[in-house]
C-alpha cells in the first residue's frame, strides 16, 4: 500500500513539498524574526534555496523526469518562471493574509494557495513527453 502510494506523482510532490516548506520556513524566520527583514523581502529571500531543492527533487523524484528533448538550461529556465510566478501568488496571499492572521499562519494559508498553482505547472513540465516527429 506505501509502495503504490509513494508511485503517485501528487503524493510524491507533496513530500518533496515538505522539505521545500520546511526550507521556506525556516528561510524565513531567520530573515524576518531574527535579521528583520521585511515580510516580503524574507519571503523572497526563503524562496531561493527552496526552489532549488525543488527543482532538483521534482525533477529526479517526483515525476520520473522524461526527456523531452530539451537542454536542462532551458527546462531549469522554465520551471525558475513558473515558480517566479508561484512566488508571486505566495507573497501576494501573505501580504493579504498577515493583516487578518499571525505571520506564519498567513505563510501557511499561502503556502497551500500556490502549493496547486506550482503542482499544476511542474507536471506539465516534467511529464511532456516528445512529440512525434512529423514527415
Amino acid at each position: 500500500m506505501i509502495k503504490k502510494l509513494l508511485q503517485s506523482s501528487f503524493i510524491r510532490f507533496c513530500i518533496v513539498g515538505v522539505s521545500n516548506t520546511s526550507i521556506d520556513f525556516v528561510g524565513f524566520c531567520l530573515f524576518y524574526y531574527l535579521i528583520g527583514l521585511h515580510l516580503v523581502v524574507s519571503n523572497i529571500l526563503s524562496f531561493i534555496p527552496a526552489v532549488t531543492n525543488s527543482y532538483l527533487l521534482n525533477k529526479y523524484w517526483s515525476f520520473g523526469h522524461v526527456d523531452s528533448g530539451r537542454k536542462s538550461a532551458s527546462e531549469y529556465s522554465v520551471f525558475i518562471l513558473i515558480a517566479i510566478c508561484g512566488l508571486g501568488i505566495n507573497t501576494f496571499v501573505l501580504w493579504m493574509a498577515e493583516e487578518y492572521m499571525h505571520v506564519l499562519l498567513a505563510k501557511v494559508a499561502a503556502t497551500c494557495v500556490s502549493l496547486f498553482w506550482n503542482f499544476a505547472c511542474y507536471r506539465v513540465l516534467f511529464l511532456r513527453k516528445k512529440m512525434p516527429e512529423r514527415i
